[in-house]
This record gives structure tokens, C-alpha cells and sequence, in this order.
């Protein structure tokens, strides 16, 4: 979708007389809507507090300085109507500018619709931060933020594969396991299950990308 939001800046010619762009924001660029909670999408930096950021920022791949979180605890990513993607990995940056503020346990869900149902396709970490951490929480984000210097933000990038899952029989009824399952789906949704602050909402998050195979529909 970046690369296609790309081209449809210049056909519209937005860009500058041999001006190249492989990729641009889709949600700037009105491919896709970012939803989130009511608390929206804030930050604050060194210099200043109760920063309000557009959401489609946290699906951008520009770093922000500072820390950058949807206070609600999720943010979702709407694709178009009738394009569908069969998602096969994403990638995360970590918005916290301290080690406290790494995401250690989430949830990555598709639907068809921003009303649900959703379908789980990864899973990391869970609730509450139990010990030994290494073997209930995910430590992609933690572990380099451990070992940034104090002066540099914690921004660090993680991929994650996305399995094709299955469905697994229980007590003679059909339950998906977390996976694409070969499925496409138009909504996807990262919800947090903790971060290293016990009781906090925050979700830790700029930059966030989905990889796999896109349907895109017919053009009229």
C-alpha cells in the first residue's frame, strides 16, 4: 500500500518534476484509516509534554523523537473497501523513550470490520508482568532498550512472522489457532496486553507495518 500510495501521489502529481518516492505514508496518502481509542494518539519530548500526534504518524516510517503512545491501549488499521490481505508479517517500532515504557506483551488481531469479530493472528507476552520474564513476556523491544544510551530514544525495530495457523478440534468443535490461516482481512487491530509499567494502558508504538499478499479490487 506505501508503494501504491506512492504512485498515486504521482499521478496526481504531487511529486516534484524528478522527484522518485518508493514508498509514502498510506495513511496520509488516504489508503487507510487509523483508528484508536478516544485518548487518541500523544507524546511528549525533552522540550515538551502532551504532544497530539495524527494517528496515521504511528504507521509511518519516519522516526519521531520522543515518546509516543495510544493511551487507550490499541490502535487499528482500516484498509479499503474490497481490498483484502493475507498477512504474513509485521513490523513494530517501540514508541517509549525509557526501559519501563517497552512493550513486553500484545495482541495482533484481523477482522473484516472494525466492529469485530476478530481473529487472532500473533500473540506475544501476556498480562501482567510475570517472572521469569524470559518465559512469559517478549523481550524483542526490552532487551535493546536495555543497552541504548541514556542519551539516544529506545526506537527500536522489530519483525515478527506471522504463521499460517490451523484449526485444532476441541470437544467436536472447529477453533482457529493464531495464524492468517490463508485468510485475508481489511481490519487489523495491535492491542496491548503489558508494557513494563504494572496498571498502564500505554500503548508503546511508532511504526508499524503489515507484509503479505494484497488483493486489490478491480478498477472500473
Amino acid at each position: 500500500l506505501g508503494r501504491m500510495a506512492a504512485q498515486s501521489a504521482a499521478a496526481q502529481g504531487l511529486l516534484a518534476p524528478g522527484q522518485s518516492v518508493e514508498w509514502c505514508n498510506p495513511g496520509m496518502a488516504g489508503m487507510v484509516r487509523v483508528h484508536c481509542g478516544e485518548r487518541g494518539y500523544v507524546g511528549y519530548t525533552m522540550e515538551q509534554d502532551d504532544i497530539t500526534y495524527p494517528r496515521e504518524i504511528a504507521i509511518d516510517r519516519q522516526q519521531v523523537e520522543g515518546a509516543t503512545l495510544f493511551m487507550d491501549g490499541w490502535m487499528a488499521v482500516e484498509l479499503g473497501p474490497n481490498f483484502q490481505l493475507r498477512p504474513t508479517a509485521y513490523t513494530m517500532r517501540n514508541g517509549g523513550a525509557t526501559v519501563a515504557a517497552c512493550m513486553t506483551g500484545w495482541l495482533l488481531e484481523g477482522a473484516q470490520s472494525i466492529e469485530g469479530p476478530w481473529h487472532t493472528l500473533d500473540i506475544k507476552g501476556c498480562v501482567e508482568n510475570k517472572i521469569p520474564m524470559e518465559q512469559h513476556q517478549c523481550l524483542a523491544f526490552l532487551e535493546p532498550a536495555i543497552e541504548t544510551p541514556w542519551d539516544e530514544w529506545p526506537h527500536h525495530t522489530v519483525t515478527f512472522p506471522i504463521v499460517e495457523g490451523q484449526k485444532v478440534e476441541i470437544a467436536g468443535e472447529s477453533f482457529p489457532t493464531p495464524g492468517h490461516n490463508n485468510c485475508g482481512f481489511r481490519v487489523f487491530r495491535v492491542r496491548l496486553l503489558q508494557n513494563r509499567m504494572p496498571d498502564s494502558t500505554n500503548l508503546y508504538l511508532q511504526g508499524f507495518e503489515l507484509y503479505g499478499d494484497l488483493f486489490v479490487p478491480e478498477q472500473s
